[in-house]
């Protein structure tokens, strides 16, 4: 995260510790985690997610790709959930069905809220944007 204050303008800001970090889904072969931060940001409220997509290797579990996340003002946050509940096929991942995780972001406050989501699910090791086709 960039620091924009006065004294300070364009610094690289480093969260100090992991607030929450929870496993969204997972089975033997992979698994999406969520890890979110707080940056000691001055001129603005700020919050850092991540998505991890974890693989199963013989020497155990790596890092296979990862999306960053950053909402910004008042009233800042990041979250991620599950979504995917496949149509047919009693269980996630039957079928060729993949999980779903939706990450939304909320920005601002005084006056001039929004919030963004967007869906992921991953294709081999790589985290993919879900979109309808």
């Amino acid at each position: 995260m960039l620091e924009m204050s006065k004294e300070d303008r364009g610094k690289p800001i480093a969260a100090r510790a992991i607030e929450s970090c929870e496993l969204i889904w997972s089975d033997d072969k992979s698994a999406f985690l969520f890890a979110t931060a707080k940056p000691p940001t001055v001129a603005t409220d700020s919050r850092i997610g991540v998505l991890f997509l974890l693989v199963h290797q013989r020497e155990g579990w790596r890092i296979a790709d990862l999306l960053r996340f950053t909402a910004i003002r008042k009233d800042a946050g990041v979250s991620a959930k599950l979504t995917a509940f496949t149509g047919s096929g009693r269980e996630l991942d039957s079928e060729g069905f993949a999980p779903v995780v939706t990450v939304e972001e909320s920005h601002g406050g005084c006056g001039y809220a929004y919030q963004t989501s967007a869906a992921y699910t991953f294709a081999g090791s790589k985290i993919k944007r879900f979109d309808l086709e």
